[in-house]
């Protein structure tokens, strides 16, 4: 545009072609997540049960080998602009002057759309794990014991390795977890704990906004400073939501339940429970629960079972699932009962899945980072740069794409959206946001020996034992993770461990390790008040997700280098390394890194540390 001011445009399309297995070993359900759960959602709104209350997921071949649709609907709307600007000032005189100098200073500013195709892992570890039309329980048994496993004895294909027993041949549709007619449960699946795992049809390529804005100032002395801001902003990012997540249930029973909610009537029988107050025995649960219990077991709650009402019968019979506002593992016990119902299949849950999770959209992010560097050319012998990064990333979900248990957040149900639905009550700092983070790298050549200020014109033997060595270091510091508390209930789905609800004050939740009385290390200044500064779930109320910081980090690392060059075409570099040392101790994050306030663990207590000072030395001959 001008000597002094540039810009690049530009707009770039992707078409990202959707996976298929070649072979046609592909299957896909007969239902996407949408639809599964808006019809679970208005079946309890209005007060419909059963079996046939929700639709049975069925699967059949999919992908193009087969003729038939695939993992999901092909994207071809990717468009992806991009704008930046860098401007070149020139100031010579007055306070600009003094400020910008003459071509020192360079101005920058960037924006941009940016397309992922981060659905691949997920379809590969889906494709590998996941098949209810291929996988099936073959075993071939090799006798002998693990000294003639063909595993272990015929590495290398010595006497070739004993026929496998060949799968059943693949029928479609297939019906999952559907049990044999006369059993008192139609499916297997939420009794059993088996889940399912797909991908939503309508899965579109996730995309982010990215925005940068940055100033570069050559500074005297070898010095360069620069200051960058980013932003990124991820939307309809990957993530694994459950369908089959708890829905509410309206009473329609003609008396004084008419109209009375399954989530209400929980959480007040949570909360009395919790509180150790009298258990009011409301319509609702009578309503839920005698029809059931009068056709399976002959009498009701207080007939069959002695209780004075059937939401006595909840609170002590389920005890401590209510008492920790565990909604989801209720329900399921309630389902399963005494090996026969409790309660009609399909109130709250859905009897054919534990869960139904489906890769899609439903997550967000939001990062802002201030980076600063000051970097120093090589000159002396010496060069080194010093960073600071402010910064706060915020999403709804911290996924690992092709890792379908979860991360180590929230006791291993890291990467499931805590609820699918109320996307929103997610929201909290990303498991790997730091707000601190300082760094430093230098390298600076000794002074001494030939060609050097120092002991110049040594002979050559002295100059092979003073000369040539150089020191290197490398310097992190940061503040500390965030991470979650958990409370071994899951209200909304079997796949959120949900969090506690925070109803303290920062103060209680300040942190200083140490050692306590018992010899626990122990992340908060007081671990009482810590735990009493928060609740277990109410209701489907979304508690505060990585609402806690762990302990700082700080580490430096050291080498010291040497060169001995012997002749022409032969030398050798002797090195010495250290990583972490001096020796400073790095606590990890508390136990399965997270805050458990139900378990018999102490409540911030750490059980291991980043390891201690590890040194290496080695020596390598060039020729």
């Amino acid at each position: 545009m001008k000597s002094d001011l540039s810009m690049t445009y530009g707009l770039r399309w992707e078409y990202y072609s959707v996976p298929y297995e070649v072979n046609g070993l592909e299957t896909i359900p007969n239902i996407d997540f949408a639809t599964m759960y808006n019809i679970r959602a208005a079946a309890g709104l209005a007060g419909v049960s059963g079996d046939n209350a929700a639709p049975t997921v069925l699967y059949n071949f999919g992908g193009k080998a087969n003729h038939a649709p695939g993992y999901y609907h092909p994207d071809w709307h990717d468009f992806d602009p991009r704008i930046s600007f860098a401007y070149n000032p020139s100031a010579d005189e007055g306070w600009l002057g003094h400020l910008l100098g003459t071509r020192k200073t360079v101005i920058r500013f960037g924006a941009g759309l940016v397309h992922d195709h981060t659905i691949l892992s997920a379809v590969n570890f889906f494709n590998d794990q996941s098949s209810f039309v291929f996988g099936q329980n073959v075993s071939t048994v090799f006798g002998g014991g693990l000294a003639s496993d063909p595993r272990f004895s015929d590495v290398g294909g010595v006497g070739g390795l004993p026929p496998l027993i060949p799968p059943a041949p693949a029928a479609v549709p297939a019906t999952p977890y559907v049990n044999p007619p006369g059993q008192p449960f139609k499916f297997s699946g939420l009794v059993g704990n088996n889940g399912e795992l797909a991908i939503d049809p309508n899965y579109r390529t996730p995309y982010s906004e990215l925005v940068t804005f940055g100033i570069q100032r050559e500074l005297p002395g070898n010095f360069l400073l620069e200051s960058t801001y980013f932003l990124r902003m991820g939307h309809r990012l990957l993530s694994r939501g459950d369908a089959g997540q708890t829905v509410d249930y309206v009473d329609q029973t003609p008396g004084p339940g008419l109209g009375q909610h399954l989530v209400d009537q929980f959480t007040q029988l949570s909360l009395a429970t919790r509180n150790n107050q009298p258990i009011v025995g409301t319509q609702f649960w009578e309503d839920i629960m005698n029809p059931t219990l009068t056709a399976n077991y002959g009498g009701t709650c207080e007939t069959a079972f002695g209780f004075p009402s059937c939401a006595s019968l909840v609170s002590v019979g389920f005890d401590p699932l209510p008492r920790r506002g565990d909604m989801a593992d209720t329900i399921e016990a309630l389902y399963f009962g005494l090996g026969a119902p409790f309660i009609p299949s399909n109130l709250g849950l859905d009897p054919q899945f534990s869960s139904q999770l489906y890769f899609g959209n439903k997550s967000y992010s939001n990062y802002n980072g201030l980076l600063t560097s000051l970097h120093k050319k090589l000159s002396h012998g010496l060069q080194f740069d010093v960073n600071y990064t402010l910064s706060h990333s915020i999403d709804n979900s911290s996924t690992i794409a092709n890792n379908a248990t979860g991360t180590n957040a929230t006791g291993g149900y890291g990467g499931f959206l805590c609820d699918a639905i109320q996307l929103s009550s997610c929201r909290g700092n990303s498991d790997f946001d730091i707000t601190h983070l300082v760094s430093a790298d230098g390298l600076y050549d000794l002074p001494f020996g030939r060609g050097h200020g120092l002991a110049s014109n040594i002979p050559g033997w002295a100059n092979q034992i003073i000369g040539g060595w150089q020191i290197a270091f490398l310097n992190q510091w940061h503040s500390g993770y965030a991470f979650s508390t958990v409370t071994e209930a899951f209200p909304v789905s079997f796949n959120a461990n949900s969090p506690a609800v925070f109803i303290g004050t920062p103060h209680d939740i300040r942190t200083s390790v140490h050692v306590d009385s018992s010899g626990v290390v122990q992340l908060f200044a007081d671990p009482t008040a810590a735990l009493n500064a928060f609740t277990g779930p109410i209701g489907l109320q979304g508690p505060t997700r990585n609402n806690l910081r762990g302990p700082r980090f700080s580490s430096t690392d050291l080498s010291l280098n040497k060169h001995f060059q012997i002749k022409e075409n032969l030398g050798m570099e002797f090195r010495a390394e250290a990583y972490n040392a001096f020796n400073q101790v790095n606590f990890a994050l508390p136990t399965n890194s997270v805050a458990d306030i139900n378990s018999s663990l102490p409540f911030g207590g750490i059980s291991s540390d980043a390891g201690p000072r590890t040194m290496q030395f080695s020596l390598r001959v060039d020729f």
